[in-house]
């Protein structure tokens, strides 16, 4: 048993030890609105993030990365007289993807050598977790008073790094969230509301490796 633990331990250390890590900048916006049932008609909104987060290479082409975002939804509702009333949100939002690394540009056969490239695209997927700092609500049964401020839900996208000689790298990319919990409190024959929004950002990564850089040989 001793001999399995220090095995997975060197491991673990091997895998780490020529990782790569980086504190992470995002922003961006895009479309955010409100899906389900209600009384009232709802339509989509701006969506606005921005934060800070921690991005580590667990192998080659596998990245964990863990964010911190001020998370502000804008969707909009029209209430029986006509008018559009406020239907916005501002979460803390938490989400918590792997990405899977690809190169942006195969390799290249070249005489007595292949070349390699360091830009990379890559798909992403995980959890994400959200505290409202400040929910609305509109339905005459739900209340306005009485919104859900916990959100789950999901985070799937696609994106670019492009890399500096300083291992610092620029971001962009594009993310999908949808949260399973009702954005009103639980109660009975009351509307299902999920949170729905969809960004593109870009973000600047600063790298906490001392080395220069990692080649990699896709």
């Amino acid at each position: 048993m001793k001999k399995v633990i220090t095995l997975l331990f060197i491991s673990l250390f091997a895998l780490t030890g020529t990782a790569q890590n980086w504190i992470t900048t995002k922003a961006g916006g895009g479309a955010a609105m409100r899906m389900g049932t209600s009384t009232f008609e709802t339509n989509p909104g701006a969506a606005i993030i921005g934060g800070l987060g921690y991005k580590h290479q667990l192998l080659k082409k596998l990245v964990v990365s863990g964010d911190v975002l001020i998370d502000l939804r804008l969707p909009t509702v029209v209430l029986p007289d006509g008018s559009t009333g406020a239907f916005s949100s501002t979460y803390i939002s938490v989400p918590i993807t792997a990405q899977y690394l690809m190169p942006l540009k195969g390799k290249d056969l070249v005489p007595y050598k292949v070349s390699t490239t360091r830009n990379t695209w890559f798909l992403e997927g995980g959890p994400y977790f959200g505290y409202g700092l400040a929910v609305s609500g509109y339905d005459p049964a739900a209340g306005a008073e009485n919104p859900n401020n916990i959100d789950v839900g999901l985070t799937a996208g696609v994106g670019f790094n492009f890399p500096f000689e300083n291992n610092n790298q620029f971001t962009t990319g594009m993310r999908a969230n949808y949260g399973f919990l009702n954005t009103y409190q639980a109660y009975s024959g009351g509307p299902v509301m999920n949170n729905f929004s969809a960004v593109a950002y870009i973000g600047l990564d600063i790298s906490l490796t001392k080395r220069k850089h990692i080649r990699h040989r896709w």
